[in-house]
């Protein structure tokens, strides 16, 4: 297993799983030492262009240089180049948990360059001119021209990814009103529906290029719809669970405001106004923290509508600023430019050098107007959630009816807008994905002449975005493009994007092409015929990585720079190569990072039905809500989400069988993590993942399974009924083998905690015998919290009779939870649902009888001496078991005493033992009434 697999003709495909994880696991650490160096320059080449700004041929210029030598750094095509830079820091920015080269001034670099990133465009001194055409210089690029496609797309994807507050800024309608002013014309013909550079035909490529950034924002359009959606059907169940007139009901309340909270966190991720977000799902958190089992739920309903109101209204004033400035730049800007297109003058002629547009004026002016009506559209649609929010009544006049309309409208606005442009777009979706069959005939027919690699990825990812695409016929036209592949890792070009009298040329670089071939090979996870052209790809960059240590560099205490030449022979380092090339190793790395879950999903048990935390029934409603059981789960779950550093990542889950440990953890796997494409991950592993090998293979098993385990991504992991692994070390007693391997599994247990947050892994342990197991695993570094899982209290067993047995009458309901104390909750709830199907006293008697016998009492465990030998969270346990006696104290407490007393009579017991005590300390900290 500790062999590297770099032998020619090995393919991994086809060898052991053991020697793919090692292969993949070797390629992914080859991959980031070739990515560290050029990354960390990146970084500090766009924080110093933004902080300091860059000495260029004796001037001070804050974008980012477009080639760097020894001398000084060039910023020809400063827009183009500094947005594709920014672009890849931005990718870097949102993955750097997963890599520990980026040290304290780089992490530092990065939170600055987050607000300083869309501020470098956003803020441009062009945007604040009076004279409306003069603020398109803000998208000026020398090459290409004003408002040309390629610059355009690279900086309104850098918009969208900065979040609501750029992309639907006046610099964000206009980036729009370019792109789709480009995808518009049909200057090549009524049936050439795509986007072009200048007077050269349309591309898949550059339309491609268009497409993508709009696409994204179509994603997070419906992604804000439907949380939106969430929103509005979480508050219909706490209006309807507000009067509290049962345990159930006072439940439901309080876990639904929980949900809502954590709705309200992606919403965050995702809106104009974050902080709103944050302080709005705070107050419904605080509003639900102290309520006790008994507590009136009633007035805390209108509570709610206070918080919402509140933050509708945010809500409202935020758009109103932000959407102020994006009607200026739609009403007056574009439609300057739609008066200078129909006008034959001098202006007309400028327009068309700075743009680069071919002068067919009627198509060019159609095409814009188009553009125009489409911006319009977008924007009022966008305009009415400030009208709705504006408009929105104060105190008891804001009644649910008025906050379920409210939701529903914000919902629908946001569901316009992306209805809105996927329409303006369609057409040109259905001409980048015709082009795939017309590439991969090209390709078939051997036709290389013809044929263009980065035509037909193009097509290929946008067919993948837009769903018009199958697996197979993917896999089918992936296969044909590497056709296009060099022996030494690099692409053939293939056909200009651009082209100006035949002189001046514009190519896809191998970059380019590579990372589209990786964005459409990351869309499915199991194509994997260009795996092997992809690990070239980094032979290539790590032989050709260079090296400059500019003056100017010096001058402000930079590091050596690291990075690519463009592929036309120059010894300069390219800023668009080094950035393209980052962005492509960030894909290819999340690539094999699915190559490792591909052989989790096929050596271990993979869940994917799960229920989520509100979904199970509690255990431990006699408790104050902030400490219940699921509700500290899931805010945890919530803070690892939003990467607190106060978030948990591992568990010890410890009860009594019947205890709901492993639906609790399945649950917890639902909230965690959720993947790019929307899927959970959550693996179960048993004993018998340890020992395929036997006994003397088991410590080789566990060193694969950890190695594996902890190089995925975004999972949720149980350790389920292994605690045979992780026992006491007891020389006389334990086998030699076991002494032998509880030692490595602490270490990999500890390895696994320190890879949990950078790769979003989450972990989760359960057990019967929490005694039993090694006190140095339960210890902070390898296992964040030990939690116990209790049979259901009273107030637990009362709720959950009330849920399956609607109408229960207060005598069976009496009965049931007086005669259930210390019953499993897999028991309790088969009781509850049988007796729903019959319910009538007489049922609840003989059920009650009958079940009674299923299960063993609590003293068949905890009355075992040895058990007591030495302290562990077994006293937690036995206190939290002890609250499913009753809702009164002196009762729950009288059964510890008990127990303790039969204690003292055994042999043995440890002395000191003091189980009344920590009955009262927990129970207070509970807030137990």
């Amino acid at each position: 297993m500790e062999r590297r697999l770099n032998s020619p003709g090995l393919d991994p495909a086809t060898a052991s799983e053991y020697d793919r994880v090692e292969f993949w696991i070797s390629e992914l650490e080859r991959l980031d030492r070739v990515l560290e160096k050029p990354a960390i320059s990146l970084i500090r080449l766009v924080d110093g262009a933004l902080t300091n700004g860059i000495l260029n041929d004796g001037e001070l210029t804050r974008t980012t240089p477009t080639t760097i030598d020894e001398k000084a750094p060039r910023c020809d095509e400063s827009l183009l180049v500094h947005a594709v830079a920014c672009s890849a820091v931005q990718r870097l920015d949102n993955q750097r948990r997963r890599f520990s080269w980026l040290r304290t001034p780089e992490q530092d670099a990065l939170e600055r360059l987050r607000t300083k990133i869309p501020d470098s465009f956003v803020e441009h001194s062009a945007l604040r001119s009076k004279v409306p055409l003069r603020r398109l210089d803000a998208l000026a690029a020398d090459t290409f021209g004003t408002l040309s496609p390629l610059p355009t797309s690279e900086v309104f994807w850098l918009l969208v990814r900065a979040g609501e507050k750029n992309a639907h800024g006046d610099l964000g309608f206009v980036a729009l009103f370019g792109l789709l002013w480009a995808l518009n014309r049909r200057t090549h013909g009524p049936f050439e529906a795509g986007a072009a550079l200048g007077a050269w035909r349309p591309t898949s490529a550059v339309t491609a290029r268009c497409l993508l950034p709009i696409l994204t924002l179509n994603g997070i359009l419906q992604r804000r719809a439907k949380l939106w959606a969430d929103a509005l059907n979480i508050c219909e169940t706490v209006a309807k669970n507000a009067p509290g007139r049962n345990q159930w009901q006072r439940w439901r309340f309080a876990s639904e405001l929980d949900h809502l909270s954590a709705v309200l966190h992606e919403l965050e991720e995702i809106s104009i106004n974050p902080a709103d977000f944050h302080k709005a799902a705070d107050a419904l958190t605080k509003l639900a923290s102290p309520l006790r089992p008994q507590d009136p739920t009633a007035d805390r309903g209108i509570e709610v509508r206070k918080i919402m109101r509140k933050l509708f209204a945010r809500l409202g004033k935020e758009n109103e600023g932000i959407l102020r400035k994006a009607a200026e730049a739609t009403n007056v800007v574009q439609k300057t430019l739609l008066e200078i297109l129909k006008t034959n003058d001098d202006r007309r002629d400028k327009l068309a050098r700075e743009c680069n547009l071919v002068p067919d004026w009627e198509l060019q002016s159609k095409a814009a107007s188009g553009a125009h009506q489409i911006c319009r559209r977008a924007l009022r649609k966008l305009q009415e959630a400030v009208t709705l929010c504006d408009g929105l009544p104060t105190g008891a006049k804001f009644t649910h009816k008025k906050m379920i309309h409210t939701l529903e409208r914000l919902s629908a606005i946001n569901h316009g807008v992306y209805e809105i442009l996927s329409e303006a777009i369609a057409e040109n979706v259905e001409w980048c994905v015709r082009g795939v069959t017309r590439e991969v005939a090209f390709a078939s027919a051997k036709n290389d002449t013809d044929f263009d690699v980065a035509e037909l990825l193009s097509g290929v990812v946008i067919a993948e975005r837009t769903k018009r695409i199958s697996r197979i016929e993917a896999g089918d036209a992936i296969r044909l493009c590497l056709r296009a592949a060099r022996e030494d890792g690099s692409w053939w070009s293939g056909q200009p994007i651009f082209l100006i009298k035949r002189a001046l040329g514009v190519w896809p670089s191998t970059p380019d092409v590579v990372l589209l071939l990786s964005t459409a090979v990351k869309a499915f996870n199991d194509i994997d015929c260009a795996d092997e052209h992809l690990r070239k790809f980094i032979d290539w960059l790590e032989v050709r990585a260079l090296t400059q240590h500019p003056e100017w560099s010096k001058r402000v205490s930079i590091e050596p720079l690291w990075g690519w030449s463009s592929e036309a022979r120059e010894s300069a380092i390219d800023v668009w190569t080094t950035a393209t090339a980052v962005k492509a190793l960030l894909e290819i790395r999340e690539i094999i990072e699915d190559r490792l879950w591909s052989i989790c999903e096929n050596r271990f048990t993979v869940i994917t039905n799960l229920r989520g935390l509100t979904e199970i029934d509690p255990v431990d409603l006699g408790a104050r809500h902030k400490e219940r059981l699921q509700t500290r789960l899931l805010r945890n779950a919530a803070r690892a989400r939003l990467h607190e550093k106060q978030a948990d990542y591992s568990y010890m889950l410890h009860g009594p069988p019947g205890s709901s440990k492993s639906v609790l953890a399945q649950a917890i796997g639902k909230e965690m993590w959720c993947s790019d494409k929307g899927t959970v991950r959550f693996v179960r592993i048993t004993p018998a993942d340890f020992t395929r090998r036997g006994e003397s293979g088991l410590d080789f098993e566990a060193r694969f399974i950890f190695r594996l385990l902890s190089r995925v991504r975004g999972v949720t992991i149980f350790f389920d009924e292994i605690d045979d692994l992780l026992r006491v070390r007891e020389v006389d007693a334990a086998p030699a083998f076991i002494r032998l391997v509880i030692p490595g599994m602490l270490n990999r247990l500890q390895d696994l905690r320190d890879s949990a947050r950078a790769q979003e892994i989450a972990f989760l342990l359960g057990t019967n015998y929490i005694d039993q197991i090694e006190p140095a695993l339960i210890r902070p570094g390898r296992i964040d919290v030990a939690i116990p899982v209790p049979y259901p209290d009273a107030w637990s067993r009362e709720a959950i009779l009330q849920k399956n047995a609607a109408g229960v009458s207060s005598d069976i309901l009496r009965y049931v939870v007086e005669n259930t104390a210390e019953w499993p909750w897999s028991t309790y709830q088969k009781l509850c649902a049988n007796l729903a199907s019959a319910l009538s006293y007489k049922n609840a008697r003989k059920l009650v009888a009958e079940l009674g016998f299923e299960f063993q009492r609590p003293d068949y465990y905890y009355l075992n001496w040895k058990r007591w030998k030495a302290t562990s969270p077994l006293e937690t346990e036995l206190v939290h078991l002890a609250f499913s006696i009753s809702t009164k104290k002196a009762e729950c407490r009288a059964r510890v005493k008990a127990l303790q007393d039969q204690l003292k009579n055994k042999d043995g017991v440890v002395s000191g033992l003091d189980l009344p005590g920590k009955f009262d300390t927990e129970w207070r900290r509970e807030g137990r009434s």
